[in-house]
C-alpha cells in the first residue's frame, strides 16, 4: 500500500510540474514581449523555423526568381533584395498613428531571409488600416499578368470567393504563376479566399511541434501547414503569430525550389512540397503537413 502511495504521489508531482513547464511560453505570448536576449529560450525563438524547415540542408538563395508580395505599404527598405514597390492603392486612409514596421516589412523579411538571391517586388495593394478592396487586387493580378512573376504572395483573405479574381487567378496558374495564400486567423473550419482557390497553395499555421497553431483556419482546401507561431519581428521587440507569416515562409521555399529548375511547372512544385512532408495522407487538419529539406 505505501509503495503504491508513493508512486501515486510522484505521478501528481511530475504532473504539476509538467503543467509549470508548459504555461511558460504561453505566459510570454500573451503580451507578445520577447524574453532577456541572453536566454536560451530567445535564442530558440530565433532559429526554431530555419531548423524545423531544415534549410541548412539546401543552399539555394531563390537566385533569378521573381517574387511579388500583395500586401501594405513598406516602410523599413533596406532590404537589399527588394527591387521596385508599386502602388494600386485607389485611395490612401489618413492614419494618423506613427507605425514602427507595417504586415509587409515583416512578410518581406521572412521572404528576403529565406530566398536572398530572388528578386522582391512589393505590390500594395493593402491600405494603412488593413483594408483591402476587390477592385484593387483585380488591378494589381492583372499587372501581373504582363508583368509576370514566378511567385505571388497573398497574406490576406477574403469571406468568399470573387467572381472577378478568380479568372485571373487562373490565368496566372497556366502561365506558370505559383500563388500562395493564407487560410487566416480564426481558428474556424474554412478557408478564406483566394486560399481556397484551386489555383493557389493554400498556408495555414502550425508551431515549433509541429502542431496546428489554435488560430489557424483549416478545412478541405488547406494544403500544408508552416511556421507560424512566435516569428520574431526584426523591426520591434516582440515575436508575431499568424498564416500570412507562413505563407512568406512557404513562398521562400518554393523560391529555392524553382532556383534548382526554372521550368518547373506548378503541378511539379506541389507534387514535390508532398514529397518534401514524407506525409502518408491528407487531412483537413495539417493539410500534407510541412515540406521541409531533408
Amino acid at each position: 500500500m505505501q509503495l503504491k502511495n508513493s508512486l501515486v504521489t510522484k505521478f501528481v508531482l511530475l504532473f504539476l510540474i509538467w503543467i509549470l513547464i508548459s504555461t511558460i511560453p504561453y505566459t510570454i505570448e500573451k503580451n507578445n514581449q520577447l524574453p532577456n536576449s541572453n536566454s536560451t529560450y530567445y535564442e530558440n525563438l530565433k532559429t526554431w523555423p530555419n531548423e524545423f524547415l531544415g534549410l541548412n540542408n539546401n543552399q539555394s538563395t531563390g537566385k533569378g526568381v521573381k517574387i511579388a508580395i500583395l500586401d501594405t505599404e513598406i516602410k523599413f527598405k533596406r532590404i537589399t533584395n527588394l527591387k521596385g514597390e508599386y502602388d494600386f492603392l485607389s485611395n490612401h486612409t489618413n492614419n494618423s498613428t506613427p507605425v514602427e514596421s507595417t504586415h509587409a516589412d515583416q512578410v518581406v523579411s521572412i521572404i528576403s531571409s529565406i530566398a536572398p538571391g530572388a528578386e522582391i517586388y512589393l505590390i500594395e495593394v493593402v491600405d494603412e488600416d488593413g483594408q483591402l478592396k476587390e477592385h484593387d487586387l483585380k488591378n494589381a493580378l492583372n499587372w501581373l499578368k504582363k508583368n509576370q512573376a514566378d511567385i505571388v504572395n497573398m497574406s490576406f483573405g477574403f469571406n468568399s470567393v470573387m467572381s472577378t479574381i478568380e479568372p485571373i487567378l487562373e490565368q496566372l496558374y497556366e502561365h506558370n504563376t505559383v500563388l500562395v495564400a493564407s487560410t487566416g486567423n480564426e481558428g474556424k473550419s474554412r478557408v478564406l479566399y483566394p486560399a481556397s482557390s484551386r489555383y493557389t497553395i493554400s498556408v495555414g499555421a502550425n508551431d515549433f511541434l509541429g502542431q496546428r497553431w489554435f488560430n489557424s483556419n483549416y478545412g478541405n482546401e488547406l494544403d500544408f501547414n508552416m511556421p507560424g507561431v512566435k516569428i520574431i519581428d526584426r523591426y520591434k521587440n516582440l515575436y508575431v503569430d499568424g498564416t500570412s507569416f507562413s505563407t512568406a515562409f512557404m513562398s521562400g521555399i518554393i523560391a529555392r525550389l524553382k532556383e534548382l529548375n526554372p521550368k518547373i511547372s506548378n503541378k511539379e512544385i506541389y507534387i514535390k512540397l508532398v514529397e518534401m512532408t514524407n506525409a502518408s495522407k491528407w487531412n483537413e487538419t495539417n493539410g500534407y503537413g510541412t515540406p521541409t529539406f531533408h
